[in-house]
């Protein structure tokens, strides 16, 4: 039996009718994630007509978001996921849907997040065909060339966080994409250099313990590609001393709580068997669950850039969207529907 099942039932045994301090049912899980996943496609589409923008957010987490909960046995909306792919990755549309413009009018540098953040729903969506593995390599042949000589990224400097990260979140981001988008069939592969100098800056700047995304990114990586057990085993337990009362995390020690932070945590520790992991997905399954909206989405708020970025935003669409697409992602993954049978 998978872990993620075990823990279900175990769950569901505990509890079919949960109360604001005892476990969610599997029941009010699996509606939480269906009611995300309606409000990832119904909220990603309507960007896509209205702003004709790939962005950093919405279209590709739109994709991602949807083939997880695909891949954990969620009915999604296939139709809906084959024509943001189609529009985002047709021939001669990438610079269209990916602007090549700087964040604000007082810097130069163009933001390569969202050409980024599209590789990686390539992965996580689970779309595998030579056509959408073409335009990956397109988009991170792009990314590369934004890769400092130490090894590091800095290409999306004043962009407000949790979206635009510091040089270690950017850096793990781009390794995990390089890495896991190696070419098959025994092709050369091409960012061989460039993964080899982040995964060497990475190893030489060490993890930054008290930021958290730094902390679920790092975890990212070592899940994703492998690494030392006694290094995930430690920065598990320092994610687990992070988790608040309320049984959530927070981006930053004075922020509360939110779905980013808590959705993020819920993916990196996915499958995890560690000590105290099954009560903190517990409490963090029963904080998601409690603070979802009835459209399906989390609030969020807004954090200003590092000086002399711009302050928070006004529009929370885009912040909010994200931080739905995590948690989403987090419960789906913890929560799968078992298969039939």
């Amino acid at each position: 039996m998978r872990f993620s099942h075990l823990l279900i039932t175990i769950v569901a045994s505990v509890s079919m009718a949960s109360s604001p301090s005892g476990s969610p049912s599997s029941l009010e899980v699996r509606q939480s994630v269906e009611r995300g996943l309606s409000f990832l496609e119904r909220d990603g589409l309507a960007w896509m007509k209205k702003q004709q923008c790939a962005s950093c957010h919405h279209i590709p987490l739109m994709i991602w978001g949807l083939g997880e909960g695909r891949k954990h046995g969620y009915p999604v909306n296939v139709e809906a996921i084959n024509h943001a792919t189609s529009w985002v990755l047709a021939d001669g549309n990438l610079a269209k849907v990916f602007p090549d413009l700087p964040l604000d009018k007082e810097r130069s540098e163009p933001d390569y997040l969202g050409p980024l953040n599209m590789a990686l729903a390539i992965v996580g969506s689970g779309i595998g065909d030579s056509w959408a593995e073409k335009v990956q390599r397109t988009l991170l042949d792009r990314v590369v060339t934004q890769q400092m000589a130490d090894g590091s990224w800095n290409a999306n400097k004043g962009g407000r966080p949790p979206v635009h990260g510091s040089i270690d979140v950017q850096t793990s981001w781009f390794y995990l994409a390089l890495a896991t988008s190696t070419p098959k069939n025994g092709e050369g592969d091409p960012w061989e250099i460039q993964r080899d100098k982040a995964s060497q800056w990475l190893t030489r700047m060490g993890v930054d313990t008290t930021s958290h995304q730094s902390l679920t990114m790092r975890l990212m990586v070592l899940s994703k590609l492998g690494g030392a057990s006694d290094q995930k085993k430690q920065l598990v337990a320092a994610l687990l001393r992070e988790q608040d009362a309320a049984g959530g995390w927070s981006q930053t020690p004075n922020m509360n709580s939110d779905a980013f932070a808590t959705g993020q945590a819920l993916y990196v520790l996915m499958g995890n068997r560690d000590p105290g992991v099954a009560e903190a997905v517990r409490r963090a399954t029963r904080f998601l669950v409690d603070t979802q909206q009835l459209d399906g989405s989390w609030q969020m708020t807004s954090r200003s850039a590092e000086p002399p970025g711009p302050g928070p935003a006004r529009d929370l669409k885009p912040i909010i969207y994200v931080g739905t697409a995590w948690a989403t992602m987090g419960l789906a993954g913890w929560w799968p529907v078992p298969e039939a049978g």
